[in-house]
Parts: C-alpha cells; sequence; structure tokens
C-alpha cells in the first residue's frame, strides 16, 4: 500500500508543517502569534507543535501549571486554560523559571512583557497594559476548491483530489472515508500555506 495509504498524504504535510514552523518560529517567537498564524488559541497546543517541529526539546507537562508558589491566581488560571504548563512556557522562551515567578508575581521584567505578548487581555487587565501588534498572512480557503472523487483500480479504494493541490489527496474504502482523510489533509495544507506567506 506504499504511497496509496489513507496517512500517506497527512504525513507528508505533516513533515512539511514542521519543516515551515521551524523555519517560521525565529521570525514570530511568540506562541500567540503561532497560534493565530495555525488558527488555535489553545497555547498547548501550539507548544506541541513547536515540540513536534524540533522547535523546542521538552515536551509538554500535563500537569502542574496552577501549584507554582508566588504565580497569581488570575495568571495561573490564564495558562491552565491555555493547556499550557508556566514551566513549558518558559522553556520557549529560554527564561528560568524561579525568575519568570518574580516578575510575574511583582508585575515587570521580562516575564511580564512576553505574558503581554502572548495573554494580552489578561496582562491589560493585571498589569496595566498589552501588546497591541498583530501578524497577517495569506490565507487559501481550500475548502472552496472543487473536489473529484474516483475510484482507483491500482490502489484499490477510493481517491479524493482537490483541484489545483496535486499534492492534496485523500484515499478511502468508501467517498466519505476518502473525503474525511482529504478534509485532514487540506487543513495542514492551509497551515503550511499561512506559513509560508510569512517568509515572502
Amino acid at each position: 500500500m506504499s504511497g496509496f495509504g489513507e496517512n500517506v498524504c497527512i504525513e507528508n504535510l505533516t513533515r512539511q508543517l514542521h519543516a515551515t514552523v521551524k523555519m517560521v518560529w525565529p521570525t514570530l517567537q511568540s506562541l500567540r502569534y503561532m497560534g493565530s498564524i495555525v488558527q488555535t488559541t489553545k497555547l498547548g497546543y501550539v507548544y506541541d507543535l513547536l515540540f513536534q517541529a524540533g522547535v523546542v526539546k521538552v515536551a509538554r507537562r500535563k500537569n502542574g501549571a496552577a501549584h507554582l508558589p508566588g504565580l497569581p491566581r488570575v495568571i495561573a488560571e490564564t495558562f491552565a486554560k491555555s493547556m499550557l504548563p508556566v514551566r513549558n512556557w518558559c522553556i520557549v522562551y529560554d527564561m528560568p523559571l524561579d525568575t519568570a515567578l518574580v516578575e510575574l508575581a511583582q508585575g515587570h521584567g521580562r516575564a511580564v512583557d512576553v505574558f503581554a505578548v502572548d495573554f494580552p487581555s489578561v496582562a491589560e487587565n493585571v498589569y496595566g497594559f498589552k501588546d497591541v501588534r498583530k501578524i497577517t498572512c495569506h490565507r487559501e480557503n481550500l475548502l472552496r476548491r472543487s473536489v473529484e472523487i474516483v475510484w482507483d483500480d491500482e490502489a484499490n479504494r477510493y481517491r479524493a483530489q482537490l483541484a489545483g493541490f496535486p499534492d492534496l489527496v485523500g484515499w478511502g474504502t468508501s467517498w466519505s472515508d476518502a473525503l474525511m482523510h482529504l478534509e485532514r489533509a487540506a487543513k495542514i495544507k492551509r497551515r503550511i500555506i499561512a506559513l509560508e506567506s510569512l517568509l515572502k
């Protein structure tokens, strides 16, 4: 089934996504900015994406965000809602955890500046200022393109192909199965296109 498996296209696109994330990260240097490009507000997901791409070397911890000594409650709750432990947030920005906790509690320092970028509305309420910069990118609405679904005798399954994108193929044992895999691939491709637009 080499080349015909349901996951081949998705695996190839995922590798391309990770390579693109690695290229774009030095320009963005912000979890929130990266999240806005890949269209998620959960910074924990963005961290996982950075880990999978090899940008950060430590996997995300699944707990421990809300029980660090000295961390203001509203800040702890903000990290918990974003599914990102403070320890991992510090890893992304190469900040010592102890120093970051002190700065977040006292309301000044690099940790507060970075927090204002990643959590602007909370920073405005807690610290009185926020980061107002926005990142713009090109978005391609792939789900509005035509799709062709055909039976492939060689693969012995259906192939769903997105018009204008030969690398977007979904394979399946039924129309719906092939289309589901194509939709998953299209979502990854859309993120790649948005990230690549920042490199131009």
